[in-house]
């Protein structure tokens, strides 16, 4: 089900949105704050919700509601590293399970296993039927450090597209990346030898990059230097300039494959995704 996100309220640039934040946090509320001109926008997705806001925000205008206010302090209690994971369940279940992958190969060094999860030839795959091989691999990883710098990266990016896209596309997105970076890396590489979150999180940046460049979706804003700067590093991966950071190389067509699978998903969801609109407009 596509999730329609629409603009509840306006608020002037310079106000302090953090008491605001907390309650919907609280509250379980889906939300996301963005900056337009000399605006600041909330949005949220589900139109259900707006009778709870409206009370909320009139008690809150009206100075009714305040932080600092001991009554006041469940209502705006900030939600904790439990429940934030809970809030972006699918991208909190990806790093959980390339956890378990950094245990199966560097923790416990469990072969057997590694090869059970690792990339196989394409007889293995289609003769075999051993389909999930298409994916696993990405979340086998090697040092602490392979593991740490991915999942930390996926982690921040799924979580805004997972609240963006909602579940049932965020994982059609992680499964095209997945899928399409293993298969490239093989395919150019001839070994089964690789795995790593890294070509997922191409595929969110590919995501991303076209939802910044092309479709300038307000909900899905990033600095661009950091899509521009993710891109050279693929680039420099390729002609080895960066080989010295890392004693396995990197896997750079599994880069280029997630990239491109994200891009291509993003015109796909673009493509049937219903505009944005204001809440009491006729926008």
């Amino acid at each position: 089900m596509t999730v329609s996100w629409f603009v509840y309220k306006r608020f002037p640039f310079e106000t302090d949105l953090s008491d605001v934040g907390a309650f919907l946090a609280g509250q379980n509320i889906m939300h996301i704050v963005t900056r337009e001109d000399e605006e600041q926008l909330l949005w949220i997705k589900q139109i259900q919700q707006v009778s709870m806001l409206d009370d909320f925000f009139t008690r809150y205008e009206r100075g009714e509601i305040h932080q600092r206010q001991t009554e006041d302090m469940d209502l705006l209690r900030r939600p904790d590293f439990f429940e934030m994971l809970l809030m972006s369940p699918a991208t909190a279940l990806v790093v959980v399970f390339a956890f378990c992958g950094y245990l199966v190969g560097d923790v416990f060094k469990e072969l057997a296993l590694f090869r059970f999860f690792s990339f196989s030839p394409w007889r293995d795959l289609f003769v075999s039927f051993e389909f999930w091989r298409l994916v696993t691999p990405t979340f086998l990883h090697f040092t602490v450090i392979h593991f740490t710098l991915s999942g930390l990266c996926v982690f921040i990016l799924g979580k805004k597209l997972e609240t963006r896209l909602g579940i049932q596309h965020y994982l059609v997105l992680f499964l095209v990346a997945a899928v399409g970076g293993n298969i490239l890396q093989f395919s150019m590489s001839s070994t089964v030898l690789f795995g790593g979150l890294s070509g997922v999180l191409y595929g969110y940046i590919g995501f991303l990059s076209a939802s910044n460049f092309v479709y300038r979706d307000p909900l899905l804003v990033l600095p661009r230097i950091i899509l521009v700067g993710a891109v050279c590093v693929m680039v420099l991966g390729f002609v080895n300039m960066l080989d010295w950071l890392t004693s396995g190389g990197f896997t750079d067509w599994a880069h280029l494959g997630g990239f491109a699978g994200g891009f291509l998903y993003a015109v796909y969801y673009y493509l049937f995704q219903p505009p944005l609109k204001g809440y009491n407009t006729d926008e």
